[in-house]
């Protein structure tokens, strides 16, 4: 099982606060992130990153200038990101706004399909699951809340000697 420091995600998304929320989270559980604000940003990134693809594309489907399905189709239609498993993370599942996304989405052959379809207001834990689920990523669910920092030291602590862990358990409870 490989790491999540291991894993590159492509976090598309229109706005702002929302790019840095889904960074922040992807980041925080170990995940190295790159970002685009649309679908034409995100095939450039994708162009950029040449023959090192993302492991993994967070989508939002309603965006300007090229939205999630059209960036999706593009996507599927290159031999070379075919196979990136998408999240579609959307506010508008089910609105008018998404209708005939929904529609357009439920008529793609079923390999062209997202892996799977969030609502937003995201969950962090779940999305990050999620992300750990699709790449093949073992997460400590004890560390889905903790800063990298902090993983890196509850890591030390479970692989750490028992005898030590008691000594310093013990200190630590001295007045």
């Amino acid at each position: 099982m490989s790491h999540a420091r291991d894993r590159t995600i492509l976090v598309v998304d229109d706005e702002p606060d929302v790019r840095m929320f889904l960074q922040a989270c992807a980041e925080d559980a170990g995940f190295n992130v790159c970002c685009a604000a649309d679908g034409l940003d995100a095939l450039e990134a994708l162009e950029r990153l040449g023959s090192i693809p993302p492991d993994l594309v967070t989508l939002d489907m309603v965006m300007p200038r090229c939205n999630g399905l059209a960036f999706l189709r593009r996507l599927r239609a290159n031999p070379s990101w075919e196979s990136i498993p998408v999240i579609l993370i959307t506010a508008h599942l089910r609105d008018e706004l998404g209708e005939e996304a929904l529609r357009q989405l439920l008529a793609m052959p079923l390999h062209h399909r997202p892996a799977m379809v969030l609502e937003k207001p995201i969950n962090p834990p779940e999305l990050v699951r999620q992300c750990a689920h699709l790449l093949g990523v073992h997460i400590d669910e004890e560390d889905i809340h903790l800063a990298p920092s902090q993983q890196s030291l509850a890591s030390q602590v479970r692989t750490a000697d028992r005898e030590i862990l008691k000594r310093i358990n013990s200190r630590l409870r001295r007045p």
